[in-house]
């Protein structure tokens, strides 16, 4: 079958060029860090893309904060809560050294289970595990 000479190619569509990146964020460590030690600030949130370095980082950080004030690291990863799921999650226990984490290796990966995050310091769940400021309940 051959090509109707009277149906004509479409003009190409052009594709505009990339929006540009935003600028590097420089952070000031220190005014962090003085802030973390008197208390004003007690969350820091380690941001970024699959496998760009945020455990490393966040140890790092949790390592120089607990110089100052205890610190902690708590995973906010949709994946890392479940035991036995530890190719592809990046877990990477073996970095987190002396640093307390949590939410990490919680539960067994079930379909029939939905977990539920709220808050009520000071009780101990999840397998006698204290954790100072969540609770987690498996329904």
């Amino acid at each position: 079958m051959s090509r109707n000479p009277k149906n004509k190619l479409r003009e190409p569509i052009p594709i505009p060029p990339p929006a540009p990146l935003p600028e590097p964020e420089e952070i000031d460590f220190a005014q962090i860090l003085e802030e973390y030690s008197s208390g004003k600030i007690d969350l820091v949130v380690v941001l970024g893309p699959t496998a760009s370095g945020k455990t490393r980082y966040a140890v790092n950080l949790a390592r120089e904060f607990g110089k100052v004030r205890p610190a902690e690291i708590l995973s906010a990863d949709s994946r890392q809560v479940y035991k036995g799921m530890d190719i592809g999650t990046g877990k990477d226990l073996d970095e987190y050294g002396e640093i307390p984490y949590h939410l990490i290796d919680i539960v067994l990966a079930d379909p029939s289970r939905r977990i539920v995050v709220v808050s009520a310091p000071g009780k101990r769940h999840a397998g006698d595990v204290k954790v100072t400021d969540l609770l987690i309940a498996l329904a």
